[in-house]
C-alpha cells in the first residue's frame, strides 16, 4: 500500500523523471545498474499503515468458552475494508 502526500508524490515525480532522463540520455546499449534504494523513486521503507480497526468481545474468555467469530475490519472512512476471522481458545490453569 502506498500512501503519498502530495508533497513526497511531487518530489517522486521529479525523481522518476531524472532517472528516466538519464536512462534516454544513456541510449540503447547503456549500462542498466540498479538505482542504490536512496535514490529509486519506487522503493519506500516498510512503515506501518493504519488501514482499520476490528472490535471483537472477550467475555466469553471470563468463563473460559472458546469464541471462533467474524468481525469487519472498518477503515478510517467508516466503510467495511475486510472481514477478520478470529479464534479465542481459553488457556488451561496451569499453562
Amino acid at each position: 500500500v502506498w500512501m503519498w502526500s502530495k508533497a513526497k508524490f511531487v518530489n517522486r515525480k521529479f525523481l522518476m523523471e531524472e532517472v528516466y532522463q538519464q536512462q534516454v540520455a544513456g541510449g540503447e546499449g547503456a549500462d542498466r545498474a540498479p538505482l542504490p534504494r536512496d535514490r529509486d523513486p519506487f522503493w519506500d521503507p516498510l512503515e506501518p499503515v493504519h488501514l482499520g480497526s476490528a472490535h471483537l468481545w472477550l467475555q466469553s474468555l471470563a468463563f473460559r468458552i472458546p469464541l471462533e467469530e467474524q468481525v469487519e475490519v472498518v477503515g478510517p472512512e467508516g466503510t467495511e475494508e475486510a472481514i477478520l476471522q478470529a479464534q479465542l481458545v481459553p488457556c488451561s490453569p496451569t499453562a
